[in-house]
C-alpha cells in the first residue's frame, strides 16, 4: 500500500494504529469471541455409542450419486486453489467407493 499511495511505510503504520486498521483494533471493535448457547451443544450424532440405538436413522444417500456430487465439488475447490480440501474430499469419496463395493455380493451369493 505504502508504493501504491507513494507514503512512506513508517507513516502507513502510525496511520494505521492510529485509526485502527490493525488486526487487534478490529478484533476489539469486535466481539468475536462465540456465544454461548443451543448452538454450541454438540450434535446428538456425537456422544457416547451407548446412545447409538436412540439415534434417528440417517436419510438414505444413494452412494453412486455422492461419489459425483463429491468429485464435481473437489474439481471445484481445486479450480479456487484449495488443494487440501479438496483432496480430503477425494479421499471421503474414495473410502464411500471402497465401502460400495466391499458390501455388494459377490458371485455365488444368494
Amino acid at each position: 500500500m505504502a508504493l501504491r499511495f507513494d507514503v512512506g511505510l513508517a507513516n502507513l503504520r502510525r496511520r494505521a494504529i492510529k485509526e485502527g486498521w490493525t488486526r487487534k483494533a478490529h478484533a476489539g471493535k469486535h466481539d468475536l469471541k462465540p456465544i454461548r448457547g443451543e448452538a454450541d451443544a454438540p450434535s446428538p450424532a456425537i456422544g457416547t455409542l451407548e446412545n447409538l440405538d436412540a439415534l434417528p436413522e440417517p436419510p438414505p444417500v444413494d452412494a453412486d450419486q455422492a461419489i459425483r456430487k463429491a468429485a464435481r465439488r473437489a474439481a471445484w475447490l481445486i479450480g479456487r486453489g484449495q488443494a487440501a480440501e479438496a483432496m480430503a474430499l477425494l479421499r471421503a469419496a474414495e473410502t464411500l467407493s471402497r465401502m460400495k463395493w466391499a458390501t455388494k455380493p459377490g458371485p455365488g451369493w444368494g
